[in-house]
């Protein structure tokens, strides 16, 4: 082995609530690999109701997270290397983040 492996990267979003305002993600845009098969997670402790949406183009295995399926999984392998907006909706706002996915 010449110990050059490429280790997986977990990325987390926190989707950030203040009552009275529009949501905030830590994270925007996301950045994610195809090579290393990052994943994102993300999280919402204001909202047990919170939804990522990317709506008809996702470039994960599903488009639509919530509490129960908070992860992305690996990008599909024909996912585009791109820039890809998706909704936040949480704590009666909704906010339009984005993910690139790249090599």
């Amino acid at each position: 082995m010449n110990g050059t492996a490429v280790q997986r990267a977990y990325r987390v979003v926190t989707v950030n609530i203040t009552p009275g305002a529009t949501p905030s993600v830590d994270l925007d845009p996301s950045r994610v690999s195809k090579k290393r098969k990052d994943v994102i997670f993300w999280r919402c402790d204001g909202d047990p109701n919170w939804r990522v949406d990317f709506g008809a183009e996702s470039p994960f295995h599903r488009s639509t997270f919530d509490q129960a399926n908070d992860c992305s999984g690996q990008t599909l392998h024909d996912a585009k290397e791109k820039y890809y907006k998706y909704s936040v909706t949480a704590g009666g706002g909704t906010i339009d983040p984005g993910t690139i996915v790249d090599q």
